[in-house]
Parts: structure tokens; sequence; C-alpha cells
């Protein structure tokens, strides 16, 4: 099948072309653009696991301050 890229984002695949997709040569400016929300997209990601954490470890020290008051 051949690559028709539709949008920025978005590569739709045509029975028309018969060719294998390893046809399909990005230039350096669309694989510049992929770097680049890849890299947008991790730090996301790497932002949302840092808020997680932090809300782990408040819940944590909030469940040791409960053990101890409960033994006491």
């Amino acid at each position: 099948m051949g690559q028709t890229k539709k949008a920025k984002n978005e590569v739709i695949f045509s029975d028309s072309n018969s060719d294998s997709y390893s046809d399909f040569k990005p230039t350096y400016k669309d694989l510049q653009d992929s770097i680049e929300e890849m890299h947008a997209e991790s730090l996301n990601a790497f932002q949302k696991l840092i808020a997680q954490k932090k809300i782990i470890l408040k819940l944590e020290s909030e469940i040791s301050n409960l053990r101890k008051h409960l033994k006491a």
C-alpha cells in the first residue's frame, strides 16, 4: 500500500498504489516536526508524572501520620 500525507499528523493508506510504504520518504522538515511533537508530548507526560508523584508522596505522608495517631 502507498502512503499519502493527508493532514499534519495523519497519514492515510491508499489501495490504489500497491507499492510498499517503505517508498515513503519524509522530508527533513517532516522529521523535525515529528521530533518536536514527540518532545512536546514527552515533556507533557513527564510533567503529569511529576504531579502524580507529588500527590502520591503527599498521600503517603498523610497515611503515615494517621498511622502514628492511631497507634498513640
